[in-house]
């Protein structure tokens, strides 16, 4: 989303440890969902026995993935991510480069500054005027103070308006592209070979991490109906990957494991839900299609 405001220098370090911990996490995360989606309610359905090898697998597939993003999670590897992360935020890193961004900040410190002074000026002729007969002069510094107090405000007041209007313009642009991307990717999904379906499920969560990060800039009766049918969308869709990715597992993971009547039983549940879970992911496109951005 901000690839285009911050330098790639500023933020690659950051983002290959990110997905480093994503992956190792995800592993996980990809068997809990295997047991959730598929082995559990298979087992509840009467096919406990059946599956009871497949189960005590998962078990120890499960206890390793755990492992390995524990140490993923653990020190000094995990630590020193949050804390370069802390220093990259408290820094602001991603200014370095961008010339707006920077030039802004400037304009934003300086009128701080100067709002500061002048607020330091207001208070001098308060002490001056206990310690002094000249009222007069007290109070004519005290308005000059006032004056200059009142225009290093505005001029702080004009640099934060121009940032949030810059701030608009940015997240406009960036959602119009996102949106333009799933359009040009998309299509019903049950028209779509597996691997074109997985490139819109991304294109589609890139354009909803956005469109919910930039949703404050905009009236929400306005983005509401967007957000929904986006994330209709991205529900179906991920559905969809989840059950490739069982299959995967399967393949796999769970070799030697499933005798063929298993086997099988997996299979026809991948066929059953992947049929209805596509008539939703349809649905849930024409929705998408038709919203209006609201930007």
């Amino acid at each position: 989303t901000f690839r285009r405001a911050i330098p790639r220098v500023a933020s690659d370090a950051l983002g290959a440890e990110a997905r480093a911990l994503a992956t190792a996490m995800g592993q996980a995360r990809d068997l809990d969902v295997f047991e959730d989606e598929t082995l559990k309610p298979l087992a509840s359905s009467g096919q406990q026995r059946l599956l009871d090898p497949a189960l005590a697998q998962l078990v120890r597939e499960r206890a390793k993935a755990q492992q390995d993003a524990a140490s993923a999670l653990s020190p000094p590897g995990f630590t020193s991510f949050v804390l370069d992360l802390s220093r990259w935020l408290d820094l602001r890193v991603w200014r370095q480069g961008s010339g707006v961004s920077a030039t802004h900040a400037r304009s934003a410190g300086d009128a701080t500054e100067r709002g500061s002074a002048a607020d330091a000026r207001i208070e001098s002729p308060t002490r001056a005027d206990r310690d002094s007969a000249g009222g007069r002069a007290s109070k004519r510094a005290s308005s000059a103070a006032s004056s200059g107090s009142t225009k290093g405000h505005e001029v702080r007041d004009r640099a934060l308006e121009q940032q949030r209007a810059n701030v608009r313009r940015f997240a406009s642009a960036t959602l119009e592209r996102r949106h333009r991307a799933v359009l040009a990717a998309g299509a019903l999904p049950s028209s779509m070979e597996p691997v074109a379906r997985h490139e819109l499920r991304i294109a589609i969560k890139k354009l909803r991490y956005a469109a919910e990060f930039f949703s404050s800039l905009y009236p929400n009766k306005a983005s509401a109906p967007y957000l929904d049918a986006m994330a209709e969308l991205q529900q179906a869709l991920g559905t969809l990957n989840d059950i490739a990715t069982g299959e995967r597992l399967a393949e796999e993971r769970f070799v030697g494991v499933l005798d063929p009547a298993a086997g099988a039983l997996l299979a026809g549940w991948r066929l059953g839900l992947g049929s209805a879970t596509l008539q939703d992911a349809d649905r849930a496109w024409g929705h998408f299609s038709r919203a209006e951005g609201f930007w």
